[in-house]
């Protein structure tokens, strides 16, 4: 027979099992208020007692006001809000995000740790005391209609304040003490449910781990983005060369074979160096999005040049391009790469100019190319992660025409930090 739905939900609490793991909470809760019970009764008790001198009414007072100062002190420490979240999601249910470690010193997290901590007393302490006072009394109760004497009925009884005059008054008494019981395990629902309750807002994040966790999000977004720019680079200037030396080798392979053979060439080491650039970005994310990538710098922009050798390009180069940092010399190839694939791509086929300074305290790039009537505007995938990059390091970028020249000039700060 399927029980009311208001009966089923009355008896909810005395059947889930979370009822009971919350109760073991709430019971560790009333074992840790007992220590500070007990000092107040004694302070409160030497108060009372007449023959009590000062000297000891003063020691007590100070017993009682450093033990009030080193349990406001331990409940102040970083660790305890972090031990408090791992015990209340394991016992109590609550999902809590993991605290950030560097918020754990800030005041407001502390703080939120210490009154969750003497919360945890005071509601663990009350509805303890009722539970440790309801179960002899609710196992004497039940007793009652077993005790064939009387007389020893009312001597077990009556220490609890529980009469039975009568075998019908004892049976009662029994039904009472089982629900005496009952009313035990529902206080320790109610406590648990409350903790449950206030549980996020004094334990959840604090406005230290919202913003720590934002700031987390941000990087993995950047590095995520970052990602994109490798690979939008790297692969595509790769297919770019790739196919603009595939095409000069089928134009000239019935009239210069070693030409053409030496585009295939070409061809392999481009194929093979994109390959690698695409197994660190690979390698990036199996390590996370935070791991640095290699990559090429602006030391070996000869090999750039090199997989573009049917094409023009003049090149101007001041300074020692060894010296350049490592993080700019990275970002700076990325930016020749990226402005190079575009000129070759879209230009008019003619000359393309090429100049690099290397002097701090900046670095400077300039490139220009002739450009048709049908060359894009330049709003593309390419110009914007050029843009990134270099606004990533503090730096500035310009793109878009000149005369009847596309020119790309960008200017990098010698010491940036990403």
């Amino acid at each position: 027979m399927q029980l009311p739905r208001t009966l089923r939900s009355a008896m909810g609490p005395l059947l889930r099992p979370s009822t009971y793991l919350r109760g073991v909470y709430v019971a560790l809760g009333g074992v840790a208020s007992i220590p500070y019970v007990g000092l107040a009764a004694v302070f409160v008790i030497g108060m009372q007692r007449e023959e009590a001198t000062v000297g000891a009414l003063a020691l007590i007072a100070a017993l009682a006001l450093g033990t009030a100062v080193v349990a406001v002190g331990v409940t102040l420490l970083p660790a305890v809000r972090a031990l408090e979240i791992a015990v209340v999601r394991a016992l109590l249910g609550v999902t809590l995000p993991d605290p950030e470690p560097s918020s754990g010193h800030t005041w407001e997290s502390r703080t939120r740790g210490a009154v969750w901590y003497f919360l945890t007393l005071v509601v663990g302490g009350c509805a303890t005391s009722v539970v440790v006072w309801a179960i002899p009394t609710a196992a004497t109760m039940l007793v009652v209609p077993f005790i064939r004497s009387h007389e020893a009925t009312l001597q077990l009884t009556e220490r609890f304040t529980v009469m039975a005059p009568s075998m019908s008054a004892a049976i009662l008494t029994s039904f009472a003490g089982a629900g005496l019981l009952v009313g035990a395990v529902y206080v320790m629902a109610g406590a648990g449910a409350l903790l449950v309750r206030l549980a996020p807002a004094l334990l959840g994040p604090t406005q230290a781990d919202q913003v720590a966790a934002l700031r987390r999000q941000e990087r993995r977004l950047a590095a995520g983005n970052r990602l994109a720019r490798e690979l939008h680079d790297s692969v595509g200037h790769a297919l770019t060369a790739m196919t603009m030396q595939a095409g000069a080798a089928g134009r000239v392979l019935d009239h210069d074979p070693e030409f053409a053979r030496q585009a295939l060439h070409r061809i392999a080491d481009t194929g093979r160096a994109a390959l690698d650039e695409l197994d660190q970005a690979l390698g990036m994310l199996r390590r996370g999005l935070d791991a640095e990538l290699s990559g090429s710098t602006l030391a070996g922009i000869d090999r750039l040049m090199a997989t573009y050798s049917g094409v023009r390009v003049d090149t101007t180069i001041v300074g020692d391009l060894n010296a350049v940092p490592d993080l700019v010399s990275r970002e700076a190839f990325r930016v020749l790469q990226e402005a190079l694939t575009n000129a070759v791509r879209h230009g008019d086929g003619g000359a393309i100019d090429l100049a690099v300074c290397a002097s701090p305290p900046v670095v400077e790039l300039e490139m220009s190319n002739g450009v048709t009537s049908r060359s894009p505007v330049g709003h593309g995938r390419g110009l914007i992660g050029m843009r990134e990059r270099v606004l990533m390091l503090g730096g500035e970028l310009h793109a878009g025409p000149a005369r009847d020249r596309w020119s790309v000039r960008a200017t990098l700060p010698w010491a940036a930090t990403p």
